[in-house]
């Protein structure tokens, strides 16, 4: 499957769950090496950089998702929407909340506070 098809439902299916997704397309006026996929996640930053199954980021890549992680980004590189839905769990589970895929009695889209 090309890069491109998991971006694509890898946004489709973070849009289902209510999270915001906008897609960073390259070019002469961005910055290099940005993540594909720029998410915001009950107000905090969470950067994809997508590919596709056993490929590795640039060079590059790999140092702009440091600079953001150093900033106090959550950035991750993923290679399918359960690797996406995992890191949107992980930027809500280190901030104390839950998403509902991990527990089924929810209803989707929503995001709760973790009970004590």
């Amino acid at each position: 499957m090309k890069e491109r098809a998991i971006t694509d439902k890898i946004m489709r299916a973070l849009r289902q769950r209510g999270i915001y997704v906008v897609k960073i397309h390259g070019g002469p006026m961005q910055q290099a090496g940005l993540p594909d996929l720029y998410c915001c996640v009950c107000g905090w930053s969470l950067w994809l950089e997508v590919k596709r199954p056993g490929e590795q980021p640039t060079p590059l890549q790999r140092y702009e998702t440091d600079k953001l992680k150093n900033a106090g980004a959550y950035a991750e590189v993923v290679t399918s929407v359960d690797g996406a839905i995992a890191a949107v769990c992980c930027v809500l589970n280190e901030r104390g909340f839950y998403y509902p895929d991990t527990f089924p009695e929810t209803k989707p889209g929503e995001i709760y506070e973790r009970p004590a």
